[in-house]
């Protein structure tokens, strides 16, 4: 598969998936503006962040065969403006248990933590990976939920199927092949 991205390990590992079978690309949000206190999930893309998500739709070669997001709006936006850059209209389907929250066992025992640890992330996830959290699945569990949804969902030959997250798993952009 050719990819052209910004991120060079994205295209090698492209390049590894065999021609014809499906590809699945997990990737956070775009480019998106300053988080302010109290302001979170409601915060949009930059002009910044819907051109490169509107670049990288319009410069994939392949067929889009299933696109799924988290409920956050900067992910949605992000899914939006791909289809807007490949000139396709397509069904965005909003996943948060499996791309947003996958690490949430108990809300309510979860959203504590997160309290108790001033939204420490290195902190919660330094414990979870070392002893577990209250109201949280474990690192394993939680890609458990994740690639099981990840692969029930699309699987057509000769297509991408695309996964926004949140912030989960925190980082880079992943592609697999089926």
């Amino acid at each position: 598969m050719i990819l052209q991205s910004i991120y060079e390990h994205m295209e090698t590992g492209a390049a590894k998936v065999p021609v014809g079978e499906n590809c699945k690309i997990f990737f956070r949000h775009s480019i998106r503006g300053k988080i302010d206190s109290g302001v979170g999930r409601e915060v949009e893309l930059t002009d910044e962040g819907v051109e490169l998500a509107r670049s990288f739709g319009k410069h994939l070669k392949y067929d889009i065969g299933f696109i799924a997001s988290s409920s956050c709006l900067r992910n949605i936006q992000t899914c939006e403006n791909i289809l807007a850059g490949k000139r396709i209209d397509k069904t965005i389907i909003t996943a948060p248990d499996e791309l947003e929250g996958p690490q949430t066992k108990n809300r309510e025992l979860s959203d504590k933590v997160f309290n108790n640890l001033n939204y420490n992330n290195q902190e919660i996830i330094f414990l979870l990976k070392n002893e577990g959290l209250p109201g949280f699945n474990s690192i394993q569990d939680s890609a458990k939920i994740m690639l099981d949804y990840v692969f029930e969902n699309g699987n057509q030959n000769n297509t991408v199927d695309l996964f926004c997250t949140h912030d989960f798993p925190d980082g880079d952009s992943v592609c697999l092949s089926v």
